[in-house]
């Protein structure tokens, strides 16, 4: 009986994970339009942070999507300053090009789409810096995610056509972390879309992340 319990204690607690639920998506077309479209939330959240920063339950966007942000910072041989936030939409929406296929994305094809988001996020931006006497570094990690056991509710639709070209539920885990310092530099990334790991198309992130060397 205690095993039988702590697999099932096993399975909500991995299953109430962010990026966990959801009908497997088998569509690589799919996949890559959520992850597109992800991003592009994960962008316009970070954008309201400033104004955010010092107004508890910030509402914004048409009182469609409200925002919490909370800063911290810790120094030492590593000084890490890390904000994070939560917010939840509730039929947010913006306009933006998408590629609606794997094929699209390549031949750099884009269709004007309206994006609709319900749901709980939650993000954070974290920088770190190191400095000695052989130099500096500093390492970027960004985290965007489902924040609750519901998933996200999204829908793209397609200006031109007036038709949609998704719409469901959606668990959603992003992680993205780069480095730069006087040995080098690296940029790694990761997606879970509902549940499975997305090895998602380069040119997705390099898009999305276009300003970081």
């Amino acid at each position: 009986m205690k095993k039988i319990l702590s697999i099932l204690a096993v399975s909500v607690l991995m299953f109430s994970c962010s990026g966990f639920g959801g009908e497997k998506i088998e569509s690589e077309d799919a996949k890559s339009l959520i992850l597109q479209v992800m991003l592009l939330c994960q962008r316009a959240m970070e954008d309201q942070l400033q104004n955010a920063m010092y107004e508890k339950d910030y509402v914004f966007a048409n009182n469609t999507a409200t925002m919490n942000v909370k800063f911290s910072t810790s120094c030492g041989l590593k000084t890490t300053e890390r904000t994070a936030y939560e917010v939840s939409l509730d039929k947010w929406s913006m306009d933006a090009p998408l590629a609606l296929t794997t094929g699209d994305l390549e031949k750099g094809t884009e269709t004007d789409c309206k994006i609709t988001v319900s749901g709980r996020l939650k993000g954070s931006d974290e920088v770190s810096t190191w400095a000695s006497s052989a130099g500096s570094a500093v390492m970027c990690r960004w985290i965007f995610e489902n924040d609750d056991t519901d998933g996200l509710t999204l829908t793209v639709y397609n200006n031109d056509t007036q038709k949609n070209v998704y719409n469901g539920f959606v668990f959603i885990a992003t992680e993205v972390t780069a480095s730069q310092g006087n040995i080098g530099g690296n940029f790694n990334y990761q997606a879970r879309i509902n549940s499975a790991v997305y090895d998602a198309p380069v040119k997705i992130w390099k898009d999305s992340y276009a300003s970081i060397p």
